[in-house]
């Protein structure tokens, strides 16, 4: 049986195959959100979108992804309104 040779890739091959950059990447992103406001400043959870930088509980990193709201700073009125909460692993 024979077997026929594997093709090499050429120039023109690798250069469809490239990795996304950056910019491609943010071109793609403004192309599938188009109206999307950009949040600023930082959200009830401490995280600020535009910079990036998180400023707040290590408890409110976790919570809002499980429909917690966020946590200031008095745990018995906190507890008290989300019982649940005092079960959470964060």
């Amino acid at each position: 049986m024979h077997r026929r040779p594997t093709k090499q890739p050429t120039i023109t091959d690798q250069k469809r195959i490239q990795k996304p950059t950056l910019k491609t990447l943010s071109k793609l992103h403004r192309k599938a959100t188009p109206n999307t406001p950009k949040p600023t400043g930082y959200d009830p959870y401490g995280y600020n979108y535009q910079a990036h930088l998180f400023k707040g509980s290590y408890y409110n990193v976790y919570s809002g992804g499980e429909g917690y709201p966020p946590y200031k700073g008095d745990a018995e009125t906190y507890l008290a309104e989300n019982p649940g909460a005092a079960n959470h692993w964060a």
